[in-house]
């Protein structure tokens, strides 16, 4: 999590009484995440997580702290939401919304296995199809946000990346009109997102990308994520680990399984193009956690080569 920003102390003052709660004894960064600005503070011997929201409207902020607030009021392991006095899940703070939650410990040591990061997107998936759980958009990362972005940055990249971007943004077009199970998606399943102890997965956080997709492109951005050898080509057995603990909560489809090698490059090409974005036009701030493109470069490279077996 990234620091742009402190909020005055009055400001803090007024945003914390409003939640029953005093000036913190301290405040500490969180520089872990990439979006937003996070401060860890100690109110009292209890910890809780700041989030200053930097760029985005506050209806966009309410859909989705909306769809976390509901997940956790049914059991998923996500963190609670510090409400106003008036029941809002976020406030103005220093002219942008922002929003408090418990704080969930985690061991900054160990990462959890692929099988329950798989297992843990199966009880995400199923707690939308079985409680009714919904958000108000489209997943903000998808197919029309990666035309908009590949356009701005097309002019800027060298030839070589141009016609990777161009052939990978052809090959997702032709396969646009698949249908494939959908609902409620975090979009953004990565180690930075997950609050782990000993191994055991605590909490999934920073819900910003959540919206409605296909359930498959959830599970292919965790088998990039925690399934990908240092040159990009996929730990096999790793992968067999995710996807057999997803499905013993929601079994793929015979279409999904022949859908997968596409979904694992466009969500490669994602996180390629969010990279390529961060990269050539950074944001200022105090404390700013970059990510290199150039990973992701690699795994979608990778995810290239023909794929065969995934059943």
């Amino acid at each position: 999590m990234s620091v742009y920003r402190i909020p005055q102390r009055d400001a803090l003052e007024r945003f914390l009484r409003d939640r029953g709660l005093p000036l913190p004894d301290r405040a500490d960064a969180l520089t872990d995440g990439v979006s937003h600005s996070n401060l860890r503070l100690t109110i009292d011997g209890q910890h809780f997580v700041l989030t200053l929201y930097e760029g985005l409207a506050p209806e966009a902020v309410q859909d989705f702290l909306g769809l976390q607030s509901a997940l956790h009021s049914h059991g998923f392991p996500c963190p609670g939401i510090i409400p106003s006095s008036s029941g809002a899940l976020h406030s103005d703070l220093d002219g942008g919304p922002a929003a408090l939650f418990a704080f969930v410990e985690d061991d900054g040591l160990s990462l959890p296995t692929a099988a329950s990061v798989g297992d843990l997107l199966a009880r995400l998936h199923r707690c939308g199809d079985e409680q009714g759980i919904s958000i108000d958009r489209d997943n903000p990362r998808g197919a029309a946000w990666m035309a908009r972005t590949a356009e701005a940055l097309r002019p800027r990249l060298a030839d070589e990346d141009r016609q990777l971007l161009d052939d990978e943004l052809d090959f997702l077009a032709r396969h646009r009109s698949l249908t494939l199970p959908s609902g409620i998606v975090h979009g953004d399943v990565f180690a930075d997102n997950l609050r782990v102890v000993g191994g055991s997965i605590r909490a999934l956080i920073d819900f910003e990308f959540a919206g409605r997709e296909v359930l498959l492109f959830d599970v292919a951005v965790a088998i990039n994520a925690f399934c990908s050898l240092e040159d990009g080509r996929l730990d096999r057995l790793a992968m067999r680990d995710l996807i057999a603990a997803y499905a013993e909560r929601r079994p793929l489809t015979q279409q999904e399984h022949l859908a997968l090698p596409m979904m694992l490059r466009a969500t490669a090409l994602r996180f390629w193009l969010s990279r390529l974005e961060e990269a050539l036009n950074p944001a200022e701030g105090q404390q700013v956690l970059r990510k290199p493109a150039e990973a992701f470069r690699r795994i979608l490279l990778a995810r290239r080569a023909p794929l065969s077996g995934m059943q």
